[in-house]
């Protein structure tokens, strides 16, 4: 294998988490010398972000599923393509059927079992993934699911996990990359009366910083840390975080870090369950039904329980994989067509 081709699209609405991940993907495929092609439609900050990373891409032009895979299976003729990794919820089964059909290995990266996939590889990398019921339209399909697929980067994968001291001294709060809901003010609000440090990682598609950086000056206890280099770095330095339950959720189970999930969309909500459900992570639901209280109230217990943060710890590292990257990269390059 020589050239993939990765479909990905990534906004200010939507976030960048589909291209976020499927760079990681993608750079596990550049070490190993094999090219890798961004297929997308036209973002600043996304492309931004594929210069920063020295990834080639072409823009997608179609503004609707019919003509899109028509362009995308161009795509795959004219670069030469020699597998595809497709990562959007805004597709539909033609489109991965016309697609299929048009390509040698087609990897339909997914989250909620919301299509019968026509592909050669189903990769669904969540903790929740083997509580769904796959139906495959090819019996050669294969599945890769869980976190023994999980898609960290290569600075998780070396950081050996946070421990957990007696005294909670730094509270990291991060609701993803865009904070869609602009949630993070009421999560601030909530533990105002806290008294630790509370870390807080806001970026520069965030729409309420000015309302963040009043809270800030109200509360000397709340450290802003904008868009920083390593996120690890920052995470790695705290006791308790407050956090989506994104793909975030993954590289802090990694590190050991107790966390309270708050789900900030609908496609997270499985990830809360799931690892409630382990007792991973204190899951409060979706944004829009959890109250203020409930937030300051699971902090502070967690803050004067150090035997539940021990064994929330422990088992959000015997429950995320290291190697889940590798894992990936391996299983698409070894598929028997």
């Amino acid at each position: 294998m020589k050239r993939i081709g990765i479909r990905a699209d990534g906004n200010s609405q939507t976030g960048m988490g589909h291209i976020m991940r499927c760079l990681v993907i993608a750079k596990e495929f550049m070490r190993r010398d094999i090219e890798v092609i961004y297929l997308v439609k036209y973002d600043e900050k996304l492309i931004e972000i594929l210069n920063k990373n020295k990834v080639k891409y072409e823009i997608i032009k179609s503004q609707n599923l019919k003509y899109e895979s028509k362009e995308v299976c161009h795509f795959i003729k004219s670069l030469k393509l020699d597998c595809l990794l497709i990562d959007s919820y805004w597709i539909s089964n033609e489109y991965l059927e016309e697609i299929y059909y048009n390509t040698n290995l087609l990897v339909s990266i997914d989250d909620n079992n919301l299509y019968h996939y026509p592909s050669h590889i189903i990769l669904n990398a969540n903790i929740y993934a083997k509580d769904l019921k796959y139906k495959l339209i090819n019996p050669k399909t294969k599945l890769l699911l869980g976190c023994d697929y999980a898609i960290l980067r290569e600075e998780f994968i070396k950081e050996p996990p946070i421990i957990i001291k007696d005294r909670v001294e730094n509270v990291l709060v991060t609701m993803g990359g865009c904070d869609i809901n602009n949630y993070t003010p009421t999560v601030l609000k909530s533990i105002s009366k806290v008294d630790t440090q509370i870390n807080v990682i806001v970026g520069p598609q965030f729409k309420n910083m000015q309302t963040i950086k009043n809270l800030s000056l109200i509360n000397p206890n709340i450290n802003l840390i904008n868009n920083p280099k390593s996120v690890k770095e920052i995470m790695k330095k705290n006791d308790v975080a407050i956090s989506a339950a994104g793909t975030t959720t993954y590289e802090l189970g990694v590190l050991g870090i107790p966390t309270i999930l708050i789900c900030q969309a609908d496609n997270q909500e499985n990830i809360g369950r799931k690892t409630k459900e382990l007792e991973m992570m204190i899951s409060l639901g979706n944004y829009n039904q959890v109250e203020e209280q409930q937030i300051y109230d699971n902090l502070l217990y967690l803050i004067n329980n150090k035997s539940k943060r021990e064994d929330m710890s422990k088992k959000c590292i015997q429950n995320v994989g290291r190697k889940g990257v590798i894992n990936i990269v391996d299983e698409i390059l070894n598929y028997k067509l």
